[in-house]
């Protein structure tokens, strides 16, 4: 997907930050029902981000790119609790929180330097899936200024997300979900813009 890099507070004469990267993701997950209603989850993601603009500057996670953003590794993991409120048939309602420990390659700017968290609502009616969440990404990644304002050491935005979607019952045990997700930030830290993201 494409994504809007981040202002920096100081930019460069003759710079601009107006520029976005191709952002791809691939990850391992694993779920355990630990009790009736309650289950864990661990995911493990892989990210790759690349872009390219003349004269371009701006951040990803706090780390400061120039004119070329190729980076790549791994992100900080997902550990997941979800509870089951309410569950009929095909309708059902979750609360999920989760929190992701710094274990990703944040030198890279990849992932967040600091433990995030974040909370979620979600649910679905039949084939419709409807979801809510919040997460605090923590701490900027640290290391890697290029230029006079590193951007180190404060929050990174948080993020409020809606989204919908449709669950696609391939096989009786296969499910294809295409989502459509619309993300706003918030906070004091610089801010990238909001984005609209199809999975």
């Amino acid at each position: 997907c494409d994504r809007m890099v981040q202002d920096v507070s100081c930019l460069m004469p003759g710079f601009t930050s107006d520029w976005t990267c191709d952002q791809s993701r691939a990850s391992v997950s694993v779920g355990y029902c630990v009790v009736d209603r309650v289950e864990l989850s661990l995911i493990l993601p892989y990210e790759d981000l690349d872009g390219e603009k003349t004269n371009a500057f701006g951040a990803i996670n706090g780390r400061e790119f120039v004119e070329v953003i190729d980076a790549d590794g791994l992100g900080n993991a997902r550990l997941g609790l979800k509870w089951r409120l309410f569950d009929s048939g095909r309708n059902a309602l979750a609360l999920n929180a989760f929190v992701e420990p710094s274990t990703g390659d944040d030198d890279e700017g990849v992932a967040a330097a600091d433990t995030g968290f974040g909370l979620g609502l979600s649910f679905n009616a039949g084939n419709l899936l409807l979801n809510l969440g919040y997460r605090d990404r923590g701490d900027q990644a640290s290391g890697g200024g290029l230029g006079p304002d590193p951007n180190q050491g404060t929050d990174l935005a948080e993020e409020i997300t809606g989204g919908i979607g449709y669950i696609f019952p391939a096989t009786g045990r296969l499910y294809w979900i295409t989502e459509l997700d619309y993300t706003v930030f918030q906070g004091d830290a610089p801010r990238p813009p909001d984005w609209l993201d199809l999975t």
